[in-house]
């Protein structure tokens, strides 16, 4: 076999190592398993030990980027897969409907459990109610696949993990929170400058360094005269130090521009300041 192995994960009773079943992605995208398949947990539709490569055929060609799996006391195992374009997809031990499909049956095979923000409801097993009222219908196991601090929440938290609701912060907006979970549903970033700090600041809670990346490009694309000593403000207290320099050197690079908006602006003085001495330093 020519073929590169790109990904791989492994389970077994205690997820050491040397687990019992193994699922691996190859570089195109193919999706095979072997091991001793306990219950059908490789997800091959397939009972007993798979002794040589099987492929998984519900999750070939679907540019499968990592796995997630939960066991029980009992050695009973729900493994979710995700793909490249946000899709989920679970199978195995569901008896309390954690594989988040609307059924508590076993499942032998990897179904798709969701591929965008906007799924029907019916397949959510968790929602986020804000303050005027609004409702986002997620799903536990796509956000544990995006955030180390989801997964602590639902998975080391018994009472948290009973939970079906929560209601956001005030100061966190409805459109800044969905924006948030879009990306983990799609890798998609398409809010404006206006809202890119606001995203920022969701993400650094919750840990997800790639938005904030993204929301680092956007602001400094869209950083301007008028809105450079706002964007510092902000980033000072989420403490993104690159975006920090980004603004002083922007300002000092528009000086005569800053000194004209200052002067309509004094809520600005100490920022200006600040970049004429850093300016003269240089």
């Amino acid at each position: 076999m020519s073929k590169l192995l790109v990904k791989w994960a492994n389970f077994g009773y205690q997820r050491r190592p040397n687990g019992k079943n193994v699922i691996i992605v190859l570089e195109n995208d193919e999706v095979l398993a072997f091991g001793e398949n306990q219950d059908g947990c490789l997800g091959a539709g397939v009972e007993g030990e798979v002794k040589v490569l099987k492929r998984i055929e519900n999750l070939c060609d679907r540019r499968i980027e990592g796995f997630e799996c939960a066991n029980s006391l009992d050695r009973k195992f729900s493994i979710f897969a995700i793909s490249g374009s946000g899709s989920v997809f679970s199978w195995g031990e569901n008896g309390y409907g954690q594989l988040g499909l609307g059924t508590i049956e076993y499942t032998k095979v990897p179904t798709k459990i969701l591929g965008s923000l906007k799924e029907e409801r019916e397949t959510a097993d968790y929602a986020f109610i804000f303050e005027g009222g609004e409702k986002i219908h997620v799903h536990k196991a796509m956000l544990n696949f995006g955030s180390d601090v989801f997964k602590k929440k639902f998975l080391c938290n018994w009472d948290d993990s009973c939970k079906k609701e929560q209601i956001v912060k005030e100061h966190i907006s409805y459109e800044s929170f969905y924006a948030f979970l879009k990306y983990f549903y799609t890798d998609e970033v398409d809010f404006t400058p206006e809202l890119a700090l606001d995203v920022y600041a969701v993400a650094d809670f919750y840990q997800v360094k790639g938005l904030m990346n993204e929301c680092e490009k956007i602001l400094k694309s869209g950083l301007t005269v008028q809105n450079a000593a706002d964007v510092y403000e902000k980033a000072i207290l989420l403490e993104a130090k690159d975006l920090c320099e980004f603004c002083f050197e922007f300002c000092r690079e528009h000086l005569i521009d800053v000194v004209d908006d200052f002067e309509t602006d004094e809520c600005k003085k100490e920022f200006v300041l600040e970049v004429f001495r850093r300016a003269a330093n240089q």
